[in-house]
């Protein structure tokens, strides 16, 4: 099938996160389909919800990523902007 395999160097995602059961599958899935030298960017808006940065952040770590907070992120708003890559 067409794309079955495929892997990206850039992988964008943005206010993805409602629920701490969809934080290990969404690493899960970064890790399938982001290439060895690619990266993750990652924006998270704070929300009423159950999961934090720190939550993400350290799942990321558990999956094998180093991440870099950007100068996007704007902690007034409370908006994180992250990049991640794999460790080697």
């Amino acid at each position: 099938e067409k794309g079955r395999g495929q892997k990206f160097d850039v992988i964008l995602a943005s206010d993805i996160i409602y629920a701490m059961s969809v934080v290990g599958p969404m690493w899960e899935t970064i890790d399938t389909l982001l290439t060895r030298d690619g990266i993750f960017l990652f924006a998270f808006a704070r929300r009423q919800v159950a999961v934090t940065m720190v939550d993400v952040l350290e799942a990321g770590k558990l999956a094998g990523f180093v991440y870099e907070e950007c100068e996007e992120t704007d902690l007034s708003s409370d908006l994180f902007v992250y990049i991640f890559r794999k460790a080697n």
